[in-house]
């Protein structure tokens, strides 16, 4: 697919550094370096797998080691965009409309923007949900302070609302898009909703902070604040 499910939660892919699709003979060139780098580098010495992205920083494309042997780039996925084909069929249809067909024409597509953009950055749902988790964290808070043999109650609380909100925070925009046509893929959503629900399963005390860092990336997606 040319990028792990990290790369697809924040839309990055791999390419070849001419911008171009990367070959699968690239991709598994660079999978192979980085698995050989990272396990020397452990063997070595643990610490510089920290110090190892930072070889990004001196070189004009920002390539790490295991990039530049595989001569890949990692870049954000762009938008799909119009074939040449397209925007002469468009134009030639266009061109056939008078000038008050085209002028009625514009007038509602620029109405239909302004009310998909209205409600694309409508988030009362996923707003809604948060204050419920916040409610049922406020409750499961106060059982652990009265009753210890609840002390973990609050950790497991978090592990299982926190994929359940993101899920329903991803369905909720999925919704939208499907409705009014417009919107980000649901995709990547789902995958950091599944990244988020492991992270909480596995590690339990810290469910509450893969639920903040996860609902980050999705609004971000969204470009709702």
């Amino acid at each position: 697919m040319g990028r792990t499910l990290g790369m697809a939660a924040v839309d990055l892919r791999i390419a070849g550094s001419d911008g171009a699709e990367a070959s699968r003979a690239r991709l598994l060139i660079r999978a192979v370096v980085l698995a050989a780098a990272v396990g020397a580098l452990w063997w070595i010495e643990p610490l510089l797998l920290v110090a190892y992205p930072l070889w990004m920083l001196f070189n004009d494309k920002h390539q790490l080691a295991h990039d530049q042997v595989s001569d890949t780039v990692v870049v954000r996925r762009a938008a799909p965009i119009a074939t040449p084909r397209a925007v002469d069929n468009a134009r030639a249809q266009l061109d056939a409309l008078e000038p008050p067909e085209a002028k009625v024409l514009l007038g509602d597509l620029d109405q239909l923007r302004l009310h998909a953009r209205a409600k694309v950055r409508t988030a009362s749902l996923p707003i809604f949900i948060l204050g419920l988790l916040a409610l049922g964290g406020m409750l499961a808070n106060w059982l652990v302070n009265v009753v210890e043999e609840y002390y973990t109650l609050g950790h497991y609380f978090w592990a299982l609302a926190a994929p359940i909100g993101l899920a329903v925070t991803a369905w909720w925009f999925g919704r939208q898009q499907r409705v009014l046509g417009a919107g980000t893929r649901v995709g990547p959503m789902v995958v950091i909703t599944s990244l988020v629900a492991c992270a909480a399963l596995v590690t339990a005390p810290y469910s509450l902070w893969a639920h903040h860092r996860g609902g980050l990336v999705v609004f971000r997606r969204e470009r709702v604040r």
